[in-house]
Protein backbone atom coordinates (compact mmCIF):
# COMPACT_ATOMS: atom_id res chain seq x y z
CA UNK A 1 0.00 0.00 0.00
CA UNK A 2 3.19 2.16 0.18
CA UNK A 3 2.36 2.94 3.96
CA UNK A 4 3.00 1.21 7.31
CA UNK A 5 0.72 -0.11 10.01
CA UNK A 6 0.79 1.02 13.52
CA UNK A 7 3.58 -1.20 15.76
CA UNK A 8 0.42 -3.26 17.20
CA UNK A 9 1.96 -5.96 14.73
CA UNK A 10 -1.12 -5.10 12.26
CA UNK A 11 -2.29 -1.99 10.18
CA UNK A 12 -5.69 -0.33 10.56
CA UNK A 13 -6.85 -1.50 7.76
CA UNK A 14 -5.62 -4.92 8.40
CA UNK A 15 -3.79 -5.16 5.04
CA UNK A 16 -0.38 -6.19 6.14
CA UNK A 17 1.94 -6.77 9.63
CA UNK A 18 3.51 -3.78 10.99
CA UNK A 19 7.15 -2.77 11.94
CA UNK A 20 7.50 0.77 13.10
CA UNK A 21 4.89 2.42 15.36
CA UNK A 22 3.72 4.38 12.36
CA UNK A 23 0.09 4.26 11.18
CA UNK A 24 -1.40 3.65 7.86
CA UNK A 25 -2.32 6.63 5.72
Amino acid sequence: TGSVGADVGVSPLGTVPARVPTFHV
